[in-house]
């Protein structure tokens, strides 16, 4: 019976295990969704790169859809693919109740930045939402300010801080346009999401009382401190002059001997 209640129990390691795997949901459906458009395009040779997102064309705001899910090759799918399942993993974990508006927020917002500023041609890939999962989780620690988001901003930082050239126009067929929608997008809403979620403090523990001494002897007992009244009793010594006892006649005989014989 105790085991069957742990296991409901807030905060149980079987509880924050399962928390974990669910968490990978998302991600992996995500990438799954690229895979299943990547493969048969590759191996029936289909040019889907006019699908992508073009800027500032009304039919170009398909892409806001479409674009995350289209890949150039493998590589660029597989790099994609594991940052992506990790990110939205550590996102999820981090927001379990707000992970399903923070992704939308992220997916939009990331898309319609990169539709307002990027270069006139088609951009595809996620590595967009890539770019805004980090920065979300990054800043989102920043924010809080809470011993595990500031965990999870750190560990983006060391593993994912090289992403920050990514944001500048270094190869011409590299869509830096929407690495730097992606950031500002996780940037705005790691602020608009910055209260949600929140992890409550831990009470604290009240101390332990401390367990009575033994008695060994039974303590002298203050009639004052009882409430009883108290009696106090003053004895008052006298000394008092001896009794006379009638002398016989021969103490006194003895006594004027004594006194004439000297």
């Amino acid at each position: 019976m105790a085991a069957a209640k742990s296991r409901f129990l807030p905060g149980s390691i079987q509880e924050e295990s399962n928390r974990l795997r669910r968490s990978f949901l998302p991600g992996l459906l995500f990438a799954g969704l690229m895979w299943l458009v990547f493969v048969p395009a590759f191996f029936l040779d289909l040019d889907l790169g006019s699908y992508g997102l073009y800027p500032r064309r009304l039919h170009g705001l398909l892409g806001v859809l479409t674009a995350p899910f289209l890949h150039g090759d493998w590589a660029h799918l597989l790099s994609n693919t594991f940052s992506l399942i990790l990110l939205s993993a550590i996102m999820v974990f981090m927001f379990p109740l707000s992970s399903g508006r923070i992704w939308v927020c992220l997916f939009f917002s990331t898309g319609i930045l990169a539709w307002l500023m990027a270069r006139p041609a088609y951009h595809i890939g996620a590595s967009g939402i890539v770019y805004s999962l980090a920065s979300f989780i990054f800043f989102g620690g920043m924010f809080r300010r809470d011993r595990s988001a500031v965990a999870y901003s750190l560990v983006i930082s060391f593993l994912y801080g090289s992403m920050l050239y990514g944001i500048f126009p270094t190869e011409e067929r590299v869509s830096w346009e929407s690495h730097l929608a992606g950031g500002i997008a996780g940037l705005i809403f790691a602020f608009v999401f910055r209260h949600t979620d929140v992890v409550p403090a831990e009470p604290e523990l009240a101390p332990e009382p401390e367990e009575p001494e033994a008695i060994t002897q039974p303590p002298h007992i203050n009639a004052s401190f009882t409430g009883q009244p108290q009696i106090v009793v003053r004895y008052t010594f006298v000394p008092g002059k001896p009794e006379e006892k009638p002398e016989s006649g021969l103490e006194k005989a003895d006594d004027a001997f004594r006194y004439f014989g000297n």
